[in-house]
């Protein structure tokens, strides 16, 4: 519980410095912007708090919890926006769904994100966090189960044009054991040298 608490803050506090940064910047449209679309493969750990410790069956009647759900594997489409803010930090919001292979699954989040850039002329290096909220259903017949999310991410990119890149992500939530990789094109709203911001 306590956890789940400190989860909450985080994220309320990501979403505030974030709204902060681009409502209330008056150079707000002036700053880079970057939209990303991505591929990701997850793995979820056996027992995770992602997929449930237990799943049980929709039903009008009280029930217990049955057995304990196995390691799955999930494949994701996501979405995120971020601005460029100062000391080469950046801020946004990612939305992300998929499915865990199974038929009637989905997987579906929602994070703030918060981040450091190293550009160059060739690319860049970049750590992110993402924090936000989960919803997963394992079957048809299960109910739908959410957990805040905490996961820390490394990210490298190339220059395909002076404001288009192709970049991989690895990232893990250290809560559940759960881990992903995936594959992006980013696009950007100025040329890669407007990116360093001191």
């Amino acid at each position: 519980m306590v956890s789940e608490m400190v989860k909450l803050v985080a994220v309320s506090g990501l979403v505030a410095v974030a709204s902060g940064a681009c409502v209330f910047d008056g150079h707000a449209v002036d700053r880079p912007a970057r939209f990303q679309a991505a591929v990701n493969s997850r793995q979820l750990a056996s027992g995770s708090s992602e997929v449930g410790a237990h799943v049980a069956p929709r039903t009008t009647q009280p029930t217990g919890p049955t057995e304990t759900l196995p390691a799955a594997s999930a494949v994701t489409g996501s979405a995120q926006f971020t601005m460029a803010t100062k000391f080469h930090t950046y801020l946004g919001a990612e939305a992300e769904a998929g499915t865990l292979g199974l038929t009637g699954s989905s997987f579906a989040g929602a994070y703030g994100i918060a981040g450091w850039r190293s550009t160059s002329h060739l690319g860049s290096l970049a750590v992110e966090v993402a924090a936000g909220r989960r919803t997963l259903r394992y079957a048809v017949d299960s109910n739908n189960l959410s957990s805040m999310v905490f996961e820390p991410r490394l990210r490298g990119e190339f220059w395909l044009t002076p404001q288009i890149t192709f970049g991989a992500s690895v990232g893990a939530s250290p809560d559940d054991r759960g881990y992903m990789a995936g594959m992006y094109l980013s696009v950007y709203s100025h040329d890669h040298d407007a990116w360093p911001r001191r």
